[in-house]
């Protein structure tokens, strides 16, 4: 628009007043039609150089996890996410392929979910799998069970360091410099 602002009235005069509305039109038109054919449709464009993709995942009501990519970082949130017995979502696995930042459910350990079959969460060393498998950079364990104390958290992020040695346990106030 900022670029209208300044151009338009000097490219009005030049080409006229209806071939530059046909111009401006044409170009909304065509630039529209690039993004709907060439565009994944189940994602958006944030800003410049921003793109947003979601995916479905298991859980009792239905959810959405979330891939960002803005300023050459790769930032994907996992959340409510019941992986199938014995093995991962691929789609999980997928979407944070080569990720910058896996922030990923951690409400169980594989121990809880023996119990708790259908409430649409995940455990700490599944999201560890999902992140070694995607090659990711640096893993958040999130969405924990509000009961666990946190030096249960902080056990689970040193068993989880040793498996994948860039994870942290999110905890209140935690900042993440992109």
């Amino acid at each position: 628009m900022f670029c209208l602002f300044i151009f338009g009235p000097t490219a009005e005069i030049s080409f006229g007043r209806i071939k530059f509305l046909l111009i401006y039109l044409i170009a909304g038109v065509g630039g529209s039609a690039t993004s709907y054919v060439f565009m994944d449709p189940r994602s958006f464009g944030v800003g410049v150089d921003g793109q947003v993709g979601p995916d479905l995942f298991a859980h009792p009501n239905g959810t959405n996890s979330f891939r960002v990519e803005t300023d050459n970082k790769k930032i994907v949130y996992v959340t409510d996410c019941e992986h199938p017995e014995g093995s991962l979502n691929e789609n999980v696995v997928k979407i944070a392929t080569e990720c910058d930042f896996l922030i990923h459910d951690s409400h169980f350990t594989r121990d809880d979910l023996k119990t708790h079959k259908g409430w649409g969460h995940s455990s700490w060393e599944q999201a560890v799998e999902v992140a070694k498998l995607s090659n990711t950079k640096k893993l958040i364990l999130f969405h924990h069970d509000p009961f666990r104390p946190d030096d249960e958290l902080d056990q689970i992020e040193k068993k989880a360091q040793q498996i994948f040695p860039n994870t942290i346990v999110a905890k209140q106030d935690l900042e993440i410099i992109l």
